[in-house]
């Protein structure tokens, strides 16, 4: 699509009159349909969710070996683990994988290997990102926008939804130079157009046609993309607790654990941030509320983050003011003002909360590109959004600064930042689980005081 063609499509979606109805409902209906397998919100789990194209051309581990299974197959790999494949015959299986040669394009391989459509796919289901690959699809997209900067913990790049990278390979290329992005800053109505644009483009891709489905339970009930969130929470005390009747919510439950959280907030001396906020003001604006509470259907009360509305001017001055102070430091290579200013963007974007969804990989986006620039790459999410809801402004930029030091690597290759990050992954994991066992916070604390190096990739701060 050419540039004017999609920038008037895009102004196009930006205006529309959301209470048309049937937009909407169209909308709906396409994400839904394009939706990934179920997952869990934060994508914690090391599954693969890239599909492949039928353009893709397709490889194998090395060695496997095909073995009949009750009920259909079994492929085991000398460095990996034994998968079945269950209902398809194991002479049609070793057939599909020969037929991965290298050369030959997915659409070509029923063909090819003699098997219908379905067993083909039967086989893809179980064996694609484990031991069958796509490395020049990966290639392709790696080089446009790197995986690591676009997920909240990096493990192999098969793990990022496919219609997701694209579209936000192509936000990146949105946002041009520095000089362009500084000049769509200019004013809070230029920049506010700049990120109902880039919604846009991260829901339905530049295309237009490449829809992708944000994990956001609200999602479910319609995107809107390039739309701005205007409701505003309505909730009710009851003898039963505080009810949420309607209106935008973002869920601020423990993730890692109470533990991990209580003692990460003591490091940060902001302990009250455990507890619910009847008013998060700063600069004599509202910046929204923690509420303990269930909306009907909701199983039990849990903590919910309710964004300020109505969003004001002053709201977007103190949005854009730092993001533009950072493409000044970024010009010049000073980093420690550039996180810094980083840090308080992203505080107050996470609190504004001004789309539906996809609210956080639009201000990752940003603040990844300006640490392209400054930093030589940017860094995953991790729960970045999660902490800053709760902390105050001073406490978020020590925890953002920490995440800026561990997870940005621009010192290594992209495979060995993939490999390296996973490895920090794993590692956060595995320390924030060690918190959860041990049952008290000062337990916790001496966990952190014992293992600092891995504290910090749970983002205690030294």
């Amino acid at each position: 699509m050419r540039g004017d063609d999609l920038s008037e499509r895009l102004d196009a979606i930006v205006d529309f009159p959301w209470e048309a109805l049937e937009y909407e409902r169209w909308v709906e209906s396409v994400v839904q349909q394009s939706a990934g397998p179920s997952d869990d919100y934060l994508f914690g789990q090391s599954v693969s969710r890239f599909i492949p194209d039928d353009a893709d051309v397709l490889v194998v581990a090395r060695g496997l070996v095909v073995e009949r299974a009750s009920g259909g197959a079994v492929v085991r790999c000398p460095s990996g683990p034994a998968v079945a494949v269950p209902h398809v015959d194991p002479s049609h299986v070793e057939r599909v994988l020969a037929a991965m040669d290298g050369s030959c394009a997915l659409a070509a391989i029923p063909a090819t290997a003699r098997v219908e459509y379905p067993e083909l796919m039967a086989v893809l289901r179980v064996l694609f990102g484990v031991v069958v690959f796509a490395p020049q699809a990966i290639e392709q997209l790696e080089r446009k926008l790197s995986g690591t900067e676009i997920t909240r913990f990096a493990g192999a790049p098969y793990e990022i939804e496919r219609p997701y990278w694209n579209n936000m390979a192509a936000v990146r290329q949105m946002l041009g130079g520095l000089d362009q992005l500084a000049v769509e800053l200019t004013t809070n109505d230029s920049a506010s157009r700049l990120l109902r644009r880039l919604h846009v483009v991260a829901l339905l891709g530049d295309d237009l046609r490449t829809f992708y489905k944000p994990a956001s339970p609200i999602s479910a009930r319609g995107v809107r993309p390039g739309a701005f969130l205007v409701g505003s929470t309505r909730t009710v005390d009851t003898e039963d607790g505080t009810l949420v009747l309607d209106g935008p919510r973002a869920n601020v439950s423990f993730v890692g654990g109470e533990t991990y959280h209580r003692a990460l907030y003591a490091v940060l001396d902001d302990p009250e941030a455990i507890e619910p906020r009847a008013s998060i003001d700063s600069d004599g604006l509202d910046w929204g509320r923690i509420v303990r509470a269930r909306a009907r259907g909701d199983e039990r009360s849990a903590d919910w983050f309710c964004p300020p509305r109505p969003m004001l001017d002053g709201h977007f001055d103190r949005l854009f003011e730092p993001l533009r102070s950072a493409l000044q430091f970024a010009r010049t290579r000073r980093s420690r003002e550039v996180v810094r200013e980083l840090a308080r963007f992203h505080h107050r974007f996470v609190h504004l909360h001004p789309f539906r969804c996809a609210n956080q990989c639009i201000a990752m986006a940003l603040v990844n590109h300006v640490l392209a620039h400054s930093h030589g790459v940017g860094m995953p999410h991790h729960i970045l959004d999660h902490l800053g809801l709760r902390l105050t402004l001073e406490a978020y930029e020590r925890v953002f600064a920490t995440a800026v030091s561990v997870f940005v690597l621009p010192e290594l290759s992209a495979l060995d930042r993939y490999r390296e990050l996973a490895r920090r992954k794993a590692r956060y994991y595995g320390f924030v689980g060690r918190l959860a066992q041990v049952g008290s916070v000062k337990a916790a604390l001496n966990e952190v005081q014992s293992d600092p190096e891995t504290a910090r990739l749970a983002l205690f701060s030294g």
